[in-house]
């Protein structure tokens, strides 16, 4: 297997490009469905934070800096 899909810990310089990702499959797939008052409070520098907070709990696959997609998992 390639070693950019090998799921690897995430890095703070990663946080906009995570972010980025993570409001785009959101929106694919949440935005018609939710009210828009939940749909107001998902920016996102939210997405930002909440990966931030939780950082050490974050996959990536893709290479350092060019993710292609990412799982976190709390508790």
């Amino acid at each position: 297997m390639n070693d950019s899909m090998q799921p690897r810990a995430a890095t703070l310089d990663e946080l906009d490009a995570l972010a980025r990702l993570w409001l785009a499959g959101w929106t694919d797939g949440h935005l018609a469905l939710v009210p828009a008052a939940l749909a107001r409070l998902r920016t996102l520098d939210q997405f930002r934070d909440r990966l931030a907070a939780n950082l050490t709990e974050v996959r990536v696959l893709g290479e350092v800096g060019a993710p292609l997609g990412f799982c976190m998992l709390r508790e």
